[in-house]
């Protein structure tokens, strides 16, 4: 939006991750720049929780209930008008032309979620998925060619609020709250615990405990959504733009030399960075974020300077094989204390003696 283009929001109820080959087939030949990843979606995976959540970037009970007020009052100064934001809750309405004025096009595409629960297999599922995505790439065809009429680029960014599962047993157990389809609704003030369920407390007065595994509460729902299994939580995120965005460049750019941590000991790792400083940067301090532990601290890195630092680690568990890290850095650029985060895969080797009965046994004889 601050860069002018003619943004579309395509929200799809119940478009999980698992049929994020779908979506990038329908988009195949759109003559746009594709940007395509994966995102964990808000906790509990219901509609109330998620849709607003991802339009806006902030936690849905701290927004109004109305989600056009809520549109308008997150991105206000980007909708100076009534027509500078238009919100399409059917797709019926999908097919209208966009006003010169329209600055943001937020498209609820809810047929997904609606067909659901009647789909007696994934199969039939899938095929419903695929006619959704391609009556869908119709519209951004449409408003692509609006936004040239109007000579303007587009962005249009296609997401879910959260996946869906394919239940496999009905719950056996007494009931515990409201019942939802794979969770119960609790208060806010609930702490007991559970098999089976995790408590989930997503802010406001609600709390909520979830199926960790693909049974279902409500009777006859084959297909479903509420849960923690991969399908249900993890969603796509695709990013079609008519112009490449320009890369805004970070003051500090942190990146491996080795793909591979070194044992040093039990729990204990280390990994070689370079640092790159496109500015004058002071007090930079760069810090593992859990499960892993350890930080580095570093006085001052001059402009266009490469630094090269060995940081060492822990971890309250043993950790092996190919591993996420994430590290946080914080520095001061002038007046102004920056931070930001960065995330790579690294091989972590396996430990040199198994940690059974007979080994602790053994080095216990040495102490």
């Amino acid at each position: 939006l601050h860069k002018d283009y003619l943004v579309v929001i395509c929200m799809v109820d119940a478009l999980s991750a698992l049929n994020q080959d779908l979506l990038e087939t329908a988009i195949k030949n759109e003559n746009l720049s594709v940007s395509s990843e994966t995102l964990f979606a808000p906790l509990p995976t219901l509609t109330e929780i998620g849709k607003m959540s991802l339009i806006t970037g902030k936690e849905s009970h701290k927004l109004p209930t109305d989600q056009e007020t809520a549109i308008r009052k997150h991105y206000k100064s980007y909708l100076p008008e009534d027509e500078s934001l238009k919100l399409i809750k059917s797709w019926k309405a999908a097919s209208e032309h966009l006003s010169e004025k329209t600055n943001l096009v937020v498209f609820l595409e809810n047929r997904i979620d609606e067909r659901l629960h009647d789909c007696v297999d994934f199969s039939k599922h899938r095929n419903d998925v695929e006619v959704v995505l391609r009556q869908m790439m119709k519209s951004i065809d449409k408003w692509k060619k609006d936004a040239g009429d109007m000579n303007r680029d587009i962005a249009v960014l296609v997401t879910a609020d959260h996946g869906m599962t394919v239940t496999q047993s009905d719950y056996q157990g007494s009931r515990l709250g409201e019942v939802k389809e794979r969770l119960f609704k609790v208060s806010n003030s609930y702490s007991s615990e559970h098999d089976g369920f995790a408590l989930v407390k997503p802010g406001g007065g609600g709390a909520y405990l979830v199926a960790k595994k693909r049974m279902r509460l409500s009777e006859s729902v084959l297909l479903s959504h509420g849960g923690l299994t991969p399908e249900e939580v993890l969603i796509p995120f695709v990013t079609l733009t008519s112009r490449e965005p320009e890369r805004q460049q970070q003051p500090l750019d942190i990146s491996l030399l080795t793909d591979k941590a070194q044992r040093i000991q039990e729990k204990s790792w280390q990994i070689k960075v370079q640092l790159t400083a496109h500015e004058a940067l002071e007090n930079i301090r760069i810090s593992f974020i859990n499960p892993l532990i350890g930080d580095e601290s570093i006085a001052t890195l001059g402009k266009n300077s490469n630094h090269h630092l060995l940081l060492n680690f822990t971890s309250n568990n043993e950790q092996f094989g190919l591993i996420e890290l994430a590290l946080r850095i914080k520095y001061e650029h002038g007046s102004k204390l920056e931070e930001s985060t960065h995330y790579f895969s690294c091989h972590f080797p396996e430990p040199l003696i198994d940690r059974d009965t007979t080994t602790q046994e053994f080095e216990d004889m040495f102490s």
